[in-house]
């Protein structure tokens, strides 16, 4: 059976994607590549923020699968001053990011700011999707990569504060650093507390909304290999969520209902019943009488 990806191959274009549809699709993904089970969800959602603010996640994770499933937890110590000193070891940005954040907002709370200085990542831009999330610890975090671009996670507009042109790319090596600062809100009474405030970037709000746009090839090269998380097709699968059943371009034919599992068909429906009720299934349900079981 061609896979989708086969099927879409050279097929140029673009499709819409709701955010809800790339965090499955993500989530299936990481845990494909072998990341372990609790660090799934915080690495899905840097990676679908990433895609959001047009970082290119989405084809990193299709690039670089051999990458993404060295994962490891990153190595940290506190060096002088109070600076937290980040250690990747090579691997992707993206893997270590929610790690990084999370070191970031405890200092930031015990120390009222943080430092956070990063080295030995691979594509240490993907950071900055971490701006997209930091108003839900109630910090404010600026982001200062070692080619000179910095975001900040300040206003509706997420981008570049400072770009250093279009010909400079970050690339591996150096050090970024993260700036974290908790965030004090006064309440109704005027006193000061650090629930943070809600800003949201407007393209993340948007996509929430209107959905994204992904390059179609891409897209269904992920969902393949996405979908290896899932269970084989089974007579025990098949008690469970039931099973969906497409044609080699990928076409919808029909729904498997449990009676197909052990060779039951229902007795036909009185005239009285198949006036009254339509056909709900768009597959042809016939018994095979000399193996007793459908086909």
């Amino acid at each position: 059976m061609t896979s989708r990806a086969e099927y879409y191959r050279g097929v140029s274009g673009e499709i819409l994607v709701s955010v809800r549809e790339a965090r499955l699709v993500v989530e299936r993904f990481l845990s494909v590549a072998g990341i372990p089970m609790g660090a799934v969800a915080p690495i899905r959602d840097v990676v679908v923020d990433a895609e959001i603010l047009g970082l290119g996640a989405l084809a990193h994770l299709d690039r670089e699968f051999g990458e993404i499933a060295a994962f490891h937890p990153v190595r940290w110590s506190v060096e002088g001053g109070g600076i937290v000193s980040v250690d990747g070891a090579g691997i992707s940005a993206l893997l270590v990011a929610p790690d990084i954040l999370d070191l970031a907002v405890a200092t930031a709370y015990r120390t009222e700011a943080a430092v956070v200085e990063v080295r030995g990542v691979s594509h240490p831009r993907f950071l900055a999707a971490l701006t997209a999330s930091a108003y839900l610890h109630g910090v404010q975090l600026g982001v200062h990569l070692a080619c000179g671009e910095v975001w900040v996670s300040r206003g509706r507009r997420l981008e570049p504060l400072v770009h250093p042109g279009s010909d400079v790319e970050c690339q591996d090596g150096g050090v970024t650093r993260l700036v974290c600062a908790a965030l004090p809100v006064t309440n109704g009474n005027g006193d000061e507390d650090r629930r943070g405030a809600r800003i949201e970037s407007a393209a993340l709000l948007r996509a929430l909304r209107d959905g994204f746009q992904v390059d179609a090839e891409l897209w269904w090269s992920l969902w393949d290999r996405a979908n290896r998380a899932l269970s084989p097709d089974s007579v025990l699968s098949r008690t469970h969520a039931g099973a969906s059943v497409y044609d080699d371009s990928g076409q919808l034919l029909g729904e498997l209902g449990e009676e197909w599992d052990d060779g039951y068909v229902p007795p036909p429906a009185s005239p009285a019943e198949t006036a009254a009720a339509p056909e709900v299934s768009t597959l042809a349900r016939i018994h095979d009488e000399a193996g007793g079981s459908p086909r």
